[in-house]
C-alpha cells in the first residue's frame, strides 16, 4: 500500500503480488522507478520470522540504488500483535 501527499493521506495498493519473493521485487523496482536519480534515504521494519527477507531486501536495494542509509529494524510488540510474523514495512524518500 502507499500513503503519502500524492495520494491525499489516502491509503491506496501500489502492486500485485502472489509470493514473498514477487513482493520483494516490485519493492525493489517501485523504489528504482521513483527513486533512482536521487540519493535514498531509507528504513525497513520487520517482525520475528523476517529477518532474513528483510536483510535480503537490504541487499538488493543496496546492489541497484544509491542510499545514503538504509537501516533495517525489528518493529515493536504492538506491530507483530496486528499484522503477525513474518511481516515486512519499507519506506525510503530522498530528502529527510
Amino acid at each position: 500500500i502507499e500513503v503519502d501527499a500524492s495520494t491525499g493521506g489516502t491509503v491506496k495498493p501500489v502492486a500485485r503480488a502472489k509470493t514473498a519473493a514477487q513482493i520483494l521485487d516490485k519493492l525493489v523496482e517501485l523504489t528504482k522507478e521513483r527513486g533512482s536519480n536521487h540519493k535514498l534515504y531509507g528504513v525497513i521494519g520487520y517482525t520475528r520470522g523476517a529477518v532474513d527477507r528483510a536483510e535480503d531486501l537490504k541487499g538488493r536495494l543496496l546492489s541497484e540504488l544509491k542510499f545514503d542509509w538504509l537501516y533495517v529494524a525489528e518493529e515493536s510488540a504492538s506491530v507483530a500483535v496486528h499484522n503477525g510474523r513474518g511481516f515486512i514495512d519499507y519506506a525510503f524518500a530522498s530528502k529527510v
